[in-house]
């Protein structure tokens, strides 16, 4: 619907290849990698198990975006339950009962992540890698450059 992305699912432990170009802006033999770090969440409860690494294609400028894009999604996250939290005990606590003061905080906050959640689809990252236990989605938001990752990695593109 408003999604504007191609994602490529491939299994986890396979290595994928890039095509050499920027996967940001498809400027041609960027000459440098961003290194992606995640973790697929489902993978036990140890924080150290799970962790995947992998090197994508990209001119320097398109490297420091994605970095930016991913520290700004974790730290929005935090800053929004930690806003929330701040407005229920300076504003509301003082006025309203702790059951009304968490309902208002917990609505304000699953508000504010759901905005945050149509806009990512709406503007989503050149890039963004997701781990899902046996597959891994690769998603790309420029549409030929995921058909030639597909082509590559003998896997087919779909719209999301």
């Amino acid at each position: 619907m408003f999604d504007r992305v191609a994602t490529v699912t491939l299994p986890t432990g396979t290595a994928a290849e890039f095509p050499d170009e920027c996967v940001g802006c498809g400027q041609p033999s960027p000459g440098h990698t961003a290194s992606i770090v995640t973790r697929d969440a489902r993978h036990h409860h140890a924080f150290w198990a799970g962790w995947h690494k992998l090197q994508v294609p990209s001119c320097h400028s398109c490297a420091r975006r994605l970095h930016l894009w991913r520290w700004w999604s974790f730290v929005r996250t935090i800053a929004v339950g930690i806003a929330g939290v701040t407005f229920g005990i300076m504003f509301l606590d003082q006025k309203l009962s702790g059951v009304v003061t968490g309902i208002i905080v917990v609505s304000l906050v699953g508000a504010a992540f759901l905005a945050l959640f149509f806009i990512d689809r709406r503007f989503p990252p050149s890039f963004n890698i997701d781990v899902r236990g046996a597959t891994t989605d690769y998603e790309f938001r420029n549409l030929s450059y995921a058909g030639r990752f597909a082509a590559l990695n003998g896997a087919s593109p779909s719209a999301a």
